[in-house]
């Protein structure tokens, strides 16, 4: 199955490569978004992701994962959350 995700409330479906450019030029200009994956159970998407700044301007990255998420989702959103966060910070950001 093709990951599908919804950025903010745009109705345009994204692939996983283009949900992460969104992603990093919306951080990169500090901006913060919402993304949901397409699947899950009709109640609630299988992946969530929060980003946004706090008043401090500190980035804040906060997802979840539905009970039906595959490992494979689960694996890459958390290195790559991980990752971004530690290289997000190692660049003089907060």
């Amino acid at each position: 199955m093709t990951e599908e995700y919804l950025y903010q409330d745009f109705k345009e479906p994204y692939d996983r490569d283009a949900i992460i450019t969104i992603m990093l030029n919306d951080v990169g200009q500090q901006h913060g978004g919402v993304i949901t994956s397409m699947q899950g159970d009709g109640y609630i998407a299988n992946i969530i992701i929060l980003y946004y700044f706090s008043n401090q301007k500190h980035l804040c990255i906060d997802y979840f994962f539905a009970d039906g998420t595959n490992l494979e989702e689960r694996t890459f959103w958390t290195n790559f959350i991980s990752l971004f966060s530690k290289t997000y910070l190692k660049n003089g950001n907060r």
